[in-house]
């Protein structure tokens, strides 16, 4: 189930301890865009989070030992993922808060017009 929001860290997490090179925008751009899914999904952060953690090292034995290089690539591609999370999350309750306070104003509405006279009371 997590593993599709995992899609393309091998690749640039054997580039990133092999070369020491940071993600480029597009890689980050592409991680939040996973972590917004995941999201909107209802998967669990801390889960997500376990399984990128948990996956990083299966590449690892490719290199004598996990470099700074690869863990500060592995920090950076999980923060990008979460971020996207969060910011999918808040988003989220956004939309829920805009819909609560149209549902009152709209319940107010109707109140007030009945209480007018203007309102069919079989509304």
């Amino acid at each position: 189930m997590t593993n599709d929001y995992l899609v393309g860290d091998e690749q640039f997490l054997t580039e990133a301890a092999s070369t020491g090179r940071r993600p480029t925008r597009d890689e980050r751009d592409s991680r939040r865009a996973l972590g917004e899914r995941a999201a909107d999904a209802g998967h669990g952060l801390r889960l997500l989070v376990s399984d990128h953690l948990a996956a990083a090292p299966v590449i690892w034995p490719r290199f004598s030992s996990p470099t700074n290089s690869a863990l500060a690539a592995l920090h950076r591609t999980v923060d990008a993922f979460a971020e996207g999370y969060e910011r999918a999350q808040r988003l989220a309750v956004r939309h829920q808060e805009t819909a609560r306070r149209e549902s009152h104003r709209n319940a107010f509405d109707r109140v007030g017009l009945r209480a007018y006279g203007t309102l069919p009371t079989s509304t």
